[in-house]
């Protein structure tokens, strides 16, 4: 039973992985025996995280994943082709009413968002396929499903990177590749530690959690594990909500 849910030997590409949820599924896959190739365009920031990975299983790629011809280079170059698993968790995040959202941020945002997420599956896609096998999966939000005030663009980011996922698990089924996503809630990171300061608007979000707190970011280890794993093997367009019940209030 306990080797249904092993990553041990697969091979992963996680991107935005010298952010605080990047780093820690890196780790997490580490933690269970896989190789990962981690991406972030951050060069110093992927160094630091190398520092605290402290593996030999795990190498860096400094990397514009919103640039067409660099994902491409990066999965000819530094994938190597027995690809197992694609983690799609490179995001940034903007806050605007729609009146004050400029379409130059906008498109910056959907840059990295939703265009370099399509473009890291479809090349991780064509390296799965001839081997019949391969797991994506994309880390999309409670605000693909639940409006957040001042965040149009981020929220619009997300409900397509859910419905992204819903599709290439269509399309891609039939090859053995499954696409799934996991939507986390509220997640103590350094993106919103500017809310998390403010007593009365962090206890604001807290407050529409049933579990009554933030997660932490290595709470999403165990639902990439399970998606990643055997165990999932019959998974499948499936979008995993992490939020502590966010999404029933």
């Amino acid at each position: 039973m306990t080797d249904q849910f092993s990553v041990s030997g697969q091979t992963a590409v996680v991107t935005g992985a010298a952010g605080d949820i990047g780093r820690c599924l890196v780790a997490g896959l580490l933690g269970g025996g896989a190789r990962v190739v981690a991406v972030d365009r951050d060069a110093d920031g992927l160094a630091a995280a190398a520092e605290q990975w402290a593996s030999d299983r795990v190498t860096t790629a400094a990397c514009d994943i919103t640039d067409e011809k660099a994902v491409d280079r990066l999965f000819a170059e530094a994938v190597p082709a027995e690809l197992d698993l694609l983690v799609n968790n490179a995001g940034v995040l903007m806050r605007a009413t729609p009146d004050d959202t400029e379409f130059e941020r906008w498109r910056a945002l959907m840059s990295v968002n939703v265009d370099a997420a399509f473009l890291c599956a479809r090349a991780a896609g064509r390296l799965m396929k001839p081997r019949g096998k391969g797991a994506i999966v994309n880390i999309s939000s409670i605000a693909s499903i639940k409006a957040l005030d001042g965040r149009v663009a981020y929220c619009t980011s997300k409900a397509a990177i859910a419905h992204m996922t819903r599709v290439l698990a269509l399309e891609w089924g039939p090859f053995g590749i499954r696409s799934n996503a996991i939507a986390p809630g509220f997640i103590r990171t350094r993106m919103n530690a500017d809310l998390r300061a403010i007593p009365e608007r962090a206890k604001a979000m807290t407050d529409q959690v049933p579990i009554k707190r933030f997660a932490e970011p290595e709470e999403l280890v165990g639902p990439l594990l399970f998606l990643a794993s055997p165990a999932a093997s019959y998974v499948n367009g499936h979008i995993l909500f992490v939020d502590g019940g966010l999404q029933v209030t």
